[in-house]
């Protein structure tokens, strides 16, 4: 086990965890939001999101060069997307809303130190 402490301590793997949001009982989603700054801001819009569906909101990602923002949202059923959809919709200054499944294509186990010490312990 002497290797496995030098190498941790070593700093050479970075430990780290992947995010699966489909991995759960739930499943993600992101709202493709277009939306018309002349009648509802990026902030206006993710306000009224995160208080009508404080639970199933996490974040949004706001484009720098159009009027687009991506929100992420966690739901238990698709049936649930599609209520947020058609309410979202309906927003002041939402001109646009597409959902997309989030889905990772590629799911990369990181290196941990329990597998790093498992993979020492066999050699």
């Amino acid at each position: 086990m002497l290797y496995g402490n030098v190498l941790i301590e070593s700093k050479s793997f970075i430990f780290d965890f992947t995010w699966n949001p489909n991995a759960g009982e739930s499943m993600a989603f992101i709202a493709k939001i277009g939306y018309d700054p002349r009648h509802g801001t990026s902030e206006e819009i993710e306000k009224r999101i995160r208080e009508n569906y404080n639970l199933e909101y996490f974040y949004s990602h706001i484009s720098a060069i159009e009027p687009v923002m991506f929100s992420v949202f966690m739901i238990h059923h698709i049936f649930d997307m599609e209520k947020i959809v058609n309410q979202v919709r309906k927003y002041p200054g939402v001109k646009t809303l597409k959902p997309l499944i989030y889905y990772s294509a590629t799911v990369i186990e990181p290196p941990t130190i329990t597998h790093l010490e498992e993979l020492l312990s066999e050699s």
